[in-house]
């Protein structure tokens, strides 16, 4: 894959701002915002370890940002975990809709890579 091809730039974006998201906000949500962004009932112990998680990705991304082609193994694992994600918060939305919008921001995050994916969507898809 060419360095400078303008799908392997979108996706250095990608990772870049994805990862300044998940350091500066995704992480902090439990802690500074509180009830606001949160699905009830609250578990303060596992949205300590959800931010924790994308604290850690987000500094990852921000590295791998300088060479997605060295990280591509890292880049799957992002498409694959936020879309998988999308898809729980969806099963678990059909019990409480006031949380059904909460899931189209992640579905998005996880599918937006595959538009600009530099290594071809059939060999994300058949390996």
């Amino acid at each position: 894959m060419e360095e400078n091809s303008i799908q392997l730039r979108a996706l250095k974006y990608y990772l870049i701002i994805f990862g300044v998201l998940s350091l500066l906000v995704f992480s902090t949500v439990p802690v500074i915002f509180g009830d606001t962004f949160l699905w009830q009932p609250r578990n303060l112990a596992t949205e300590l370890m959800m931010s924790i998680v994308y604290f850690s990705m987000g500094i990852v991304m921000l590295f791998s940002a300088r060479n997605p082609t060295k990280h591509q193994t890292f880049v799957d694992f992002i498409i694959l975990a936020n879309i998988l994600h999308a898809v729980v918060m969806a099963i678990t939305a059909q019990t409480a809709s006031q949380y059904l919008l909460d899931v189209l921001p992640i579905g998005i995050m996880g599918l937006l890579p595959l538009l600009f994916y530099p290594w071809g969507l059939r060999n994300y898809l058949l390996g």
